[in-house]
């Protein structure tokens, strides 16, 4: 069939050729009859020939661009160019003409990093437009001319050479991230991909948490680095947001970490919800339970005796932390003693020398030392206004081993601290009197923030239970805080001392690793005879966990600040009675206020703006304390620290009705009245009293919404409904009302502009209640708001009519008008 088609083809195209010659044989006949004067003239033989030749030509070059193919890989030099910018590490990189090549030997391939996108720098007053880093665990596949970026996920697992490996193997696929095309190869037959997609946000996954859009366009990527372990880009980029109804463009500069997964994997460590460790969570189908085990491993470093069989050795490798070059001279011993703090805690895990600080080598010493080479753990002084430190880590999710870390110290957090410690010892510490604070206050306080900052890159969490360890009485007790600190653990946000009193003779700022700091690093990092696996360890780790039922001081709270309802876990709070603690406190406070012109007005000729600063950094201290003793109200206790089997095994119960009625008059008497020493006229004179006002309305009114929270009398109703002894909410509502709204007992009352702001916001937050939405509050909420809203407009406009001249009058109807629309809508 397809011979006949062939014929009939070439028949059409002869029979179109006969055609064309009598047409054109036509032409000339008339052409001759219509000119015969003039004869015809005919083409030279010669030009009929170059014609043929260059149409000849011309088919022959269209044949031999036909049989040309476009080649399948460009030559190397090609893409790597004299203006490449090469780095050689555990991969070769290349930056040429605004793009990013990566050479990928073989023996990287299947090779397992974890990828990190972060923002380094942000537009100044742009605010952060990432709220974390975006990790990513990847891995490169070569298939045929494309290498494949492949997601690994590594929270389920099973174990190898069983059956259950073989259906988990099939059905977890590891994804796509991207492919990208081999563009030429290096020595070795080495494929070099382009990797500039990757860091313009086109790769899903890799673009990082960013609240706004990536406008690849208008960003560039400023230079790549390659090292030993890990792969550092810095792209500089353009992105666009919302910001309500407008689009806003920020300029970010976005750090792409890719680090190489350890190849010899450490010995996990199996988490227990006793000892506040990080940890790496999977899910395990290989389990000896009747379900899908969820299974954890702390995160640590892997830390190895050189002499296995000493109680103390020191480690074959040491954790070693470099101290940045750019930390200010005056700093640098501080920071050095703020690493070295956690020696003490590793003995008793029984490593000598286990964490050392050395000073970071200059550009003479060694040129190619680099603090965002991942074998470096760097302290970095970072030149920014945010009042804050950090100190991430990176782990093995596989096994738990703390392969990178950092410290970040903010600049500005030196004014945090600053701040909190003048608010905190300035009544106590004759070093404080007087701001800005001594070089050797400040020390202490770098020092004191370091320590903290290395105990999380050490796998250490929060441990906000550790301030309860101890009494008010011991914290005032000069031997025992030189003995134990003013908390049980650095890890907790226990400041500073500030319930001891002037004659007490304690030191503000003693601080030393305290006893939970040392249990928690033993029964993290202590290595056991016998070459034990990871499951034959937990029985004796176990044991060492067991202690905290003798020893309050070694509980660890599992919760963190997010057991809203247990007054024992906190932040800035020091002591286990809060009540007595915030007295105490405020004693201090008004001995600090007395003195806060002179301590503030520290250069001649400036405004009194420190004054000012100084002014909130006592409410903010105000505010934190008053804060502690709102949360006993309608609150119970759980005893996350204990564990199944053992002695004591209740979970909950509740905090003491009677310290909650305590508190609630506390609270009644210095939050909802305000200290007569927020008036020191010698301060207002210099703050204003317009400042002073916007300061401290917010005292009584937090407390308010706190202790009328929906959340809270939805527990308070839970708990009562359980059997536990708390806060009838009926009476709670009646105990606030009744403290805020005192002067209706008044004959002829007189609301202070402080009170009658107070008495407003609880009205506003009842109707609040009453017009939520469905869903939005329980029907119980919604009833007890309506019931003290009905109470209150009968009594406010009772005592408001007899008073109706008087602000105070006036201000109550107003009231009572506002409660009484508000009831009619409803």
């Amino acid at each position: 069939m397809k011979n006949v088609i062939k014929l009939a083809c070439a028949t059409s195209l002869l029979a179109l050729s006969a055609a064309s010659v009598s047409a054109y044989e036509m032409d000339v006949v008339d052409a001759l009859l219509l000119q015969e004067k003039e004869p015809v003239k005919k083409a030279p033989a010669k030009q009929d020939e170059e014609k043929k030749e260059g149409a000849e030509k011309k088919d022959g070059d269209k044949k031999d661009k036909k049989k040309k193919k476009k080649p399948k890989f460009k030559k190397y030099e090609d893409v790597v160019t004299d203006k490449a910018i090469t780095k050689h590490g555990v991969f070769t990189t290349h930056h040429v003409d605004g793009k990013v090549y990566f050479e990928i030997p073989e023996d990287q391939l299947g090779r397992e990093f974890v990828w990190q996108v972060k923002v380094a720098g942000i537009e100044t007053n742009k605010g952060l437009i990432s709220a974390d880093s975006a990790r990513q665990y990847v891995y490169f596949e070569r298939i045929g001319d494309d290498l494949l970026l492949r997601a690994r996920d590594y929270s389920v697992i099973s174990k190898e050479g069983e059956p259950e490996t073989f259906v988990v193997n099939a059905a977890d696929l590891d994804g796509i991230l991207a492919k990208l095309k081999i563009v030429t190869f290096g020595e070795n037959k080495t494929p070099v991909v382009d990797m500039t997609g990757a860091f313009m946000g086109k790769v899903k996954g890799l673009e990082g948490m960013f609240k706004a859009k990536m406008d690849a366009k208008n960003s560039l990527v400023k230079n790549v680095k390659a090292f030993e372990r890990n792969v550092e880009t810095r792209v500089l980029g353009r992105f666009s947001r919302k910001q309500g109804k407008e689009s806003q463009n920020v300029t970010a500069e976005i750090r792409h970490s890719i680090l190489a997964l350890p190849d010899d994997l450490m010995k996990p460590r199996h988490y227990n919800h006793r000892v506040g460790f990080f940890d790496a969570r999977y899910s395990d189908f290989s389990g000896e339970k009747n379900k899908v085990e969820t299974k954890r491993f702390i995160k640590r470093w892997r830390l190895v005796k050189k002499d296995p069989n000493a109680e103390v050795s020191e480690p074959v490798k040491p954790i070693t932390w470099y101290i940045d070059r750019g930390t200010p001279t005056r700093y640098i011993e501080a920071v050095r003693e703020g690493i070295e703090f956690w020696q003490v805690a590793f003995e008793q895990a029984g490593f000598k020398n286990a964490i050392v600080a050395k000073m970071a080598p200059t550009v003479e010493e060694d040129p190619d030392w680099d603090p965002e080479d991942a074998r470096y753990a760097v302290i970095r002084w970072v030149p920014s206004f945010i009042p804050n430190a950090n100190g991430p880590h990176v782990a093995d999710p596989r096994t738990g081993e703390i392969i990178e870390a950092d410290v970040r110290m903010y600049h500005n957090v030196i004014k945090l601290i600053e701040e909190w410690y003048f608010a905190q010892a300035g009544a106590t510490d004759p070093r404080a009197k007087k701001l800005p604070l001594p070089d050797d206050v400040m020390s202490d306080l770098v020092r004191f923030v370091v320590a903290h900052e290395v105990g999380h890159s050490i796998g250490l969490h929060h441990n906000f239970i550790g301030s309860n360890a101890y009494s008010v009485d011991q914290l005032r007790d000069p031997a025992f805080v030189a003995k134990n600190g003013v908390a049980s653990s650095i890890m907790d946000y226990a400041r500073f001392n500030y319930v001891m009193q002037p004659e007490d003779g304690v030191s503000p700022i003693d601080y030393i690793a305290g006893p939970y700091d040392k249990f928690a690093i033993e029964w993290g990092y202590k290595e056991f005879p016998g070459n034990k696996t990871a499951e034959e360890e937990v029985e004796l780790l176990n044991k060492i966990a067991d202690r905290q039922l003798e020893d309050k001081a070694l509980r660890w709270d599992a919760y963190s600040v997010g057991l809203a309802y247990d007054p024992r876990i906190q932040t800035e709070d020091i002591g286990n009675d809060a009540m007595e603690a915030t007295r105490l406190g405020m004693k201090n406070l008004e001995r600090i206020m007395a003195n806060l012109v002179d301590a503030a007005s520290y250069e001649d000729g400036k405004t009194y703006e420190e004054v000012r600063v100084a002014y909130r950094a006592l409410a903010g201290q105000f505010r934190r304390e008053i804060g502690h003793v709102a949360k006993y109200v309608g609150s119970a206790i759980y005893r996350n620290e204990l564990a199944q089997g053992q002695s004591q095994t209740d979970v909950f119960d509740a905090y003491p009705l009677a310290k909650q009625k305590e508190a609630m008059k506390f609270i009644a008497d210095n939050a909802f009245k305000l200290p007569s020493f927020w008036k020191n006229e010698e301060v207002l004179k210099r703050v204003g009293y317009d400042f002073y006002s916007n300061t401290v309305n917010g005292f009584g009114t937090r407390i308010v919404r706190s202790m009328l929270a929906p959340a809270k009398i939805d527990r308070i109703v839970k708990f009562r409904e359980g059997g536990l002894e708390t806060y009838d909410p009926v009476e709670l509502f009646g105990d606030v009302k009744a403290a805020v709204f005192e002067e209706l007992k008044d004959r002829k009352p007189n609301v202070s502009a402080y009170r009658r702001n107070l008495q407003g916001e609880m009205v506003n937050h009842l109707i609040a209640g009453i017009e939520a939405k469905d869903g939005k509050v329980s029907e119980d909420y919604r009833s007890l708001s309506r019931a003290t809203l009905v109470e209150l407009e009968s009594e406010l406009k009772k005592v408001g009519a007899r008073n109706a001249k008087t602000m105070s009058g006036i201000h109550f109807l107003n009231l009572a008008g506002k409660i009484e629309k508000a009831l009619d809508a409803d």
